[in-house]
């Protein structure tokens, strides 16, 4: 065996201070929103975007 298995579902991503922040930031959010972390084409780190949820 080649990978390291932690026993963690494959779908969920490491924590880092990013992850977090947008972890604590969508618990305090209103109904309807909701915390992305998205890669930006000119800036060279990731950012955290507040979009309203869609029905």
């Amino acid at each position: 065996m080649t990978d390291l298995d932690t026993g963690a579902p494959r779908d969920v991503l490491p924590s880092t201070p990013l992850r977090r922040a947008a972890s604590r930031l969508d618990s305090v959010l209103p109904p309807g929103f909701r915390v992305e972390i998205v890669d930006s084409d000119p800036e060279p780190a990731p950012v955290l975007r507040v979009v309203t949820l869609e029905d």
